[in-house]
């Protein structure tokens, strides 16, 4: 170990609970030392002793003749050699104490902190042992009885008393000194306070007498008390080195203030002032710190190097602290941070010494510095930034806080009291040192000193350059730079980073990169530049991740707590903190291009709202989310429109929920009226043809008619998807609606009931069917049932409108949501005259209403937006919502194919509609933008989610390794979070619980079906069109009002054609009952875009078959059962 030159060439590191006496480690090393000189001849021996550094008055006799050696070497704790250390050289010379103090390492290597001995600069009497365990046959009666009897007892407990009233730490140090006193039969009546602490029994050991401290020593006690202080609180009180005759009487002196001639009241004189300060500052904070603590860590703090150049502070994977590497951007940077702030930065992170610094204008090394100077001190800055504990014996090391995973927690339980702390010691320091000139602290021109000096501190706590983001590319262009700065001094006048990349590299990426413009508020800024925009925002944020960031701070997501992404600050944006109006609002619009994020948002509220336990309900037309959610529930409240593809391959139906067999049985159940076919409307066969449309139109019938029956009374709500309320989506509302349109607009055109044929059938039914009382026009069963269709939407419209006109006001307009999810532009009717004009003379002979429908006359949209509503605007290339397509305007590098965020703007109602979508410049800067994490439907690794990903990744210059290692498992298999039911689960959602959750919805939509006397299920309800069963809002509302269901729509139908209600036609809407597939001419039928065919002339009835006869009840039997065979396609 001792070889020539070398004077210690190893470190030992002793744990506490097996620390041997110092002299015998001075025995050991001594001997160790003679052993190696006798074994190597001719060796030089060195001739300095070697002295364990040891508290004042350990024996130190074997180390002989030290007062005649002007050189010696001494063993120092570990955390003095760090902090001296700095983290490169092999050697290093400390301060000299009668001579030349040297130390020779061979080696450093930081273990971890958990590992390391919590060594303190102690002069304590004797070595203060750490925990232990009571020795064999340790009675806690007798030491409880050696406590009662000591003469020390009344200081110890009126230490405990003073520890009590200051609170923590001192309470804990308390605590850590006592012992567990629960098994005895009878306790102590001071007891109780010290119970159930945390710290309780952690630092005794069996060496000290009694229960608490040590009741056989006044020093020893006092000493005991000190090091279980945390460092900085112990320096705080004046003891940063344990004195040999320390007392009781002396830490509780120090405790009450008055060791350094500071009363107390003036202290409690400027709390108030300290604690606003600090309250500030925190203010401060929290815009640049707090979102490190949800999902994106920062990279580092910006401060210089010795040499004055430009470095990024960042922190191991130990916890810690180095400089990286030199970087010509940084570099650039800081020049450009220097010319605007001229900042003084200082390595210290002791917030005494920060004190000192601030009101002597002197540092512990002897620098002075001018009144006037700009400190910056980027180690505690690193500290707040990464939620570290304060570690003032070594500088680099940055433990991890415990408080850490929550700012909010974080910033009370540490930066507070640590920024308390720090200005009170300003505070006291200044009242000390003004109190030679006889100033009272009460005296004008002291509070004026006061005001200065927190003005000062709060100014260098205010100061911090934080690089929150910095992507290389490989070859070492920076792919995005994020740089926030707290500055109290002047401002910027234009983008630093972007100034600094020009400077370091001469090229600021031309036409693939996106400089933004500064943010700035208050002494707050933030400056990005990406040089290459798609790379910068490839890079997936995964709600997986947002998810557990929020779970970490304590925040459980729930349906008034969604999470919807995080926001331009980084941070988690939720319903609950930061955009509260979401809550206030009952229908939510969603609105963006194909591949602009629409669907993650979806299914992030879809998880939200099962995570709450609240049941949706989905009306989809693609099908993507509603396979995802069938394939969890197969029974839940789900359909589909017209528009079917099943190809997982390319993302849709990626869970099989509509093969060519399922979309076989959604016919083979419909029940459709063999007078439905293209000889009397525009009526195309199938499915994927007018049936799809219609059951998502009668789907949103009978949603929003649950909805509106839910404000009856609590319990029907209850009955009705339960008291918290429900969750419906409409989705793909903007292709859906051009198909609704499509059947109104061509069947209105030609296959209406005319005006006056109600009171032209009157007359001939009266007449006794006089064929010269005959109607003008014949209207067979098709018009028929077109024309109570139509009336049908009338009174929809007509009851939901009573409704929003009434406010929607009751409990059940919060508890409730309905959300419209699209790609067009929506121009919601208010009058539903616009969509069916009423009273307008009908054409007799054309039996035609000519209503040109507008792009933005949305049926969904109209109908489904019930109470207040607010929207989510996303990117569209083709639409310049909140003006994102004007260069240069304030949405247009937010809303864009490569951020791809949304905007939140709360007010979505009258004018304001028409301005957000036609791009209104003042209400885009007023929005809240925000990122959706990425979920997938499917998060298996062989899936098209996971794989469609990494191409997009690839095909952007994303490193996908690093990525997949970002989202793996210890087993390195992916997360299962990344997929929707994984994420569920994270929630502490089962794929059980998730399914019962979905039932609620679907058992209260068969419940509505019931009530009007239906008897099959929901799902065949909506595909059964009878003209029985064309039930309204109005109708579904009036039977929980306990009326009979009677629907007025088709009481003329009724009238007209009694024996059409005693139908039970069921069909595929393919092969028609009494039709060949040769009738159909499927390039003639109507679609979107074109034509409507031209009417077929109807047929005259005879006379017998208008018959007069009464007007039929509902059938008492329900719906026969429904129809096994699958009938074959022409």
């Amino acid at each position: 170990m001792f070889s020539e030159g070398v004077r210690l060439g190893g470190y030992y590191q002793i744990h506490d609970d097996i620390m041997p006496p110092i002299e015998e480690i001075a025995r050991s090393l001594r001997l160790e030392r003679e052993a190696y000189l006798s074994s190597h001849p001719g060796a030089k021996a060195d001739p300095r002793p070697l002295i364990p550094d040891a508290p004042e008055g350990a024996c130190l006799a074997l180390a002989t003749d030290f007062a005649s050696h002007g050189h010696y070497t001494q063993l120092r704790p570990f955390a003095q050699v760090v902090e001296s250390y700095q983290l490169a050289p092999n050697v290093y010379a400390s301060d000299q104490i009668g001579g030349t103090l040297e130390t020779y390492l061979s080696s450093l290597k930081a273990p971890k902190r958990e590992q390391m001995r919590d060594d303190t600069t102690t002069d304590a009497p004797t070595r203060i042992p750490t925990p232990d365990e009571d020795t064999p046959g340790d009675d806690l009666a007798d030491r409880l009885r050696d406590f009662e009897a000591s003469p020390h007892r009344t200081k110890i407990l009126t230490l405990l008393k003073a520890s009590l009233e200051k609170g923590e730490p001192y309470t804990a140090a308390m605590a850590s000194q006592c012992r567990d006193l629960t098994g005895l039969d009878a306790q102590p009546d001071w007891w109780p306070t010290l119970a159930t602490h945390k710290a309780l029994a952690s630092k005794v050991n069996s060496q000290s007498r009694g229960v608490l401290l040590d009741a056989g020593n006044d020093s020893r006690s006092a000493a005991l008390y000190l090091v279980s202080l945390p460092k900085d609180t112990r320096a705080g009180l004046g003891f940063e080195k344990i004195p040999r005759d320390i007392t009781i009487d002396k830490v509780l002196a120090a405790l009450n203030g008055e060791t350094d001639g500071v009363p107390e009241e003036a202290m409690t004189f400027y709390q108030g002032q300290i604690f606003a300060r600090a309250e500030s500052i925190l203010d401060e904070y929290d815009r640049i710190f707090k979102s490190g603590y949800s999902v994106l860590q920062p990279a580092g703090v910006l401060t210089c190097d010795e040499d004055g150049q430009g470095r990024l502070m960042a922190l191991s994977s130990d916890g810690r602290a180095y400089q990286r590497t030199h970087n010509l951007v940084l570099l650039r940077l800081w020049e450009q941070i220097q010319a605007a702030q001229h900042l003084t930065p200082l390595p210290t992170r002791n917030i005494n010494e920060i004190a000192e610094i601030l009101i002597n204008g002197k540092d512990r090394q002897g620098n002075t510095y001018p009144n006037g100077t700009r400190f910056y001190f980027p180690y505690k800055m690193l500290e707040y930034a990464f939620g570290r504990e304060s570690n003032d014996g070594a500088q680099d090391l940055y433990p991890r806080h415990s408080d850490a995973s929550s700012w909010d927690t974080y910033r009370e339980r540490e930066v507070k009291k640590s920024l308390q702390a720090m200005l009170t010691a300003v505070v006291r320091a200044l009242l000390k040192s003004e109190a030679d000139n006889g100033l009272t602290y009460h005296d004008p021109s002291m509070m004026t000193k006061v005001v200065g000096a927190l003005e000062s501190i709060g100014k260098a706590m205010t100061t911090c350059v934080l690089v929150s983001a910095y992507d290389n590319s490989p070859s070492n262009i920076p792919v995005k730079v994020k740089v926030r700065v707290l500055t109290p001094y002047e401002g910027f006048s234009e983008n630093i980073v972007e100034r600094a990349i020009v400077e370091a590299l001469g090229f600021a990426g031309g036409t693939t990169a996106q400089c933004y413009d500064p943010i700035h508020d208050g002494i707050f800024w933030e400056f990005r530049h990406d040089m290459d925009k798609v790379l910068a925002n490839a890079s997936p944020v995964w709600a997986g991740k947002i998810l557990d960031a929020m779970q970490r701070q304590g925040r459980k997501p729930n349906a008034n707590n969604m999470i919807l992404g995080i926001g331009l600050d980084d941070d988690v944006v939720t319903t609950g903190k930061e955009i509260r109006q979401f809550n206030d609002h009952t229908s939510h619009g969603i609105f963006a291009g194909s591949r602009s994020g629409k669907g993650l948002t979806t299914q992030q509220i879809l998880a939200m709202h099962l995570i709450a336990g609240i049941a949706p309900g989905l009306g989809d037309n693609k099908p993507d989310m509603a396979s995802l959610l069938l394939s969890i529930n197969p029974d839940a409240f789900v359909i589909n429109g017209s528009n079917i593809a099943c190809n997982p391959e390319e993302g849709t139906d990626m869970f099989m929920q509509y093969t060519a067999a399922k979309v076989a049985e959604l016919e083979a159940r419909a029940r459709i009226p063999e007078y439905l076919n293209k000889k009397n409307l525009a009526w195309a066969p199938g499915y994927t043809g007018t049936l799809g449309t219609i059951v998502y139109l009668r789907y949103m019938i009978l949603a929003l008619g649950m909805l509106a029956a839910r404000t009856i009374s609590p319990e029907i709500a209850e009955q009705l998807g339960g008291k918290d309320g429900i969750c419906i989506v409409f989705d793909e509302i903007s292709n859906t609606n051009q198909q609704i349109q499509t059947f109104f607009q061509s069947n209105m055109q030609g296959h209406m009931c005319y005006t006056n044929y109600e009171s032209e059938w009157a007359a001939w039914e009266q007449s006794g069917f006089d064929d010269k009382k005959k109607p003008k026009q014949d209207v067979n069963e098709g018009e028929m049932w077109f024309t109570s269709m139509y009336f049908m939407m009338r009174k929809s419209f007509e009851k939901l409108s009573q409704l929003r006109n009434a406010g929607f006001n009751n409990a059940e307009a919060k508890r409730s949501r309905v959300f419209m999810i699209g790609q067009d532009p929506v121009n919601p009717v208010t009058d539903i005259s616009q969509f069916f004009p009423a009273g307008k003379p009908l054409n007799a002979s054309t039996k035609n209403i000519p209503i040109p429908f507008k792009e933005a006359d949305n049926f969904i949209y109209s109908y489904a937006s019930i109470g207040k509503t607010d929207v989510l605007i996303g990117h569209h290339p083709g639409r310049n919502y909140l003006n994102q397509l004007t260069p240069g305007s304030y949405a247009s590098d937010k809303l864009s194919s490569t951020m791809r965020c949304f905007a939140y703007v709360p007010g979505f109602s009258g004018d304001n509609i028409h301005k957000i979508m036609n791009g209104d410049e003042a209400i885009a800067r007023t929005a809240t933008y925000l990122r959706p994490g990425l979920l997938f439907a499917d998060g298996s690794e062989d899936g098209y989610c996971w794989n469609n990903s990494i191409s997009y990744m690839k095909s952007a210059g994303v490193d996908v390794e690093a990525v997949r290692r970002d989202v793996s498992t210890d087993t390195g298999e992916l997360d299962p979070s990344l997929g929707f039911e994984g994420y569920l689960a994270k929630a502490g959602v089962t794929r059980e619980q998730a399914a019962a959750t979905l039932q609620k919805l679907s058992d209260a939509a068969n419940l509505t079906v019931r009530k009007l006397g239906y008897e099959g299920t929901w799902q065949e309800w909506v595909s059964d069109l009878r003209p029985q069963w064309i039930a309204s809002v109005e109708d579904i509302y009036n039977v929980f009002q306990g009326y009979e269901y009677d629907p007025q729509s088709v009481t003329l139908f009724r009238r007209v054609y009694p024996e059409a209600f005693e139908s039970e036609d069921t069909n595929s809407g393919f092969a028609l009952a009494g039709s060949s597939g040769e009738e159909w001419d499927m390039d003639d039928l109507a679609a979107d875009g074109e034509q409507a065919p031209a009417p077929a002339a109807p047929a005259t009835p005879a006379k017998d078959e208008h018959a007069a006869a009464p007007i039929p009840e509902p059938p008492a039997a329900g719906p026969e059962p429904i129809a096994t065979a699958v009938p074959t396609p022409p």
